[in-house]
């Protein structure tokens, strides 16, 4: 009877059934990093959304099974459930918060990126008098996107670790520097003529245009891409 007894109370999965989970798991894992390559989710801002909801699918799945949650008592299933929705509802908060449930893909606004923006907004009208004819950029950055939000978008993603641009401070050296951009005859290095389109695909995805290049893919959106691109050619 007493052994009986403690079989009944712990109610520990068989390994069969660990190994189940196992393999839902792997599969899940699979499913997310396949997703992460699907290019038309990136488009309709649905690849964050689609990795929160996988990564809740497998952390309630480990709690429900790994954890015997199904097994014990209703009161630990009670504080598990709890901490899954306090969770949840932070997420969704912070995203409120910061645009991306009802902006999606908006440049975040950080104190850091902020100081950096205020910094290069300040100086463009200064220096714009001063500029040569002769730098004038053959395109008009306006008729290809949002200046503004494209260097937003060149802070937020890092571009100025590897590269120097004009009025935003500081920058890398790894990459060219961005100078007269629109002057340039062809960009990736001579691999594409300079023009808009070739700039937005250059971005978007360098190592399908110029495979072992150092520049790396950034998930940049179409939209992303072509306001950066504005932004370039925007550079004096």
């Amino acid at each position: 009877m007493a052994a009986t007894h403690v079989q009944e109370e712990e109610h520990h999965p068989s390994a069969s059934e660990y190994a189940k989970v196992a393999t839902v798991l792997f599969t899940l894992t699979i499913f997310e990093v396949a997703v992460y390559y699907i290019e038309p989710l990136r488009v309709l801002d649905l690849l964050a959304p689609i990795l929160l909801v996988l990564s809740a699918i497998k952390f309630c799945g480990i709690g429900g099974w790994y954890m015997h949650l199904k097994m014990d008592h209703k009161i630990f299933f009670t504080f598990f459930a709890a901490g899954v929705v306090l969770a949840t509802t932070v997420i969704l908060v912070l995203m409120a918060l910061f645009g991306e449930l009802l902006e999606p893909g908006k440049p975040i606004r950080s104190i850091s990126t902020e100081l950096t923006l205020l910094a290069a907004s300040a100086k463009p009208q200064a220096e714009g008098a001063a500029q040569p004819a002769g730098l004038e950029p053959r395109i008009e950055a306006k008729e290809i996107g949002n200046v503004e939000l494209g260097r937003e978008f060149w802070v937020m993603k890092g571009c100025g670790g590897c590269h120097v641009a004009p009025n935003i401070p500081g920058g890398g050296q790894i990459g060219p520097n961005q100078q007269h951009f629109s002057e340039r005859p062809t960009i990736a290095g001579g691999v594409l003529p300079n023009t808009p389109e070739a700039v937005q695909r250059w971005i978007k995805n360098p190592q399908a245009v110029k495979p072992g290049t150092l520049m790396p893919d950034l998930s940049v959106t179409d939209e992303q891409a072509r306001h950066l691109t504005a932004f370039l050619y925007s550079l004096p």
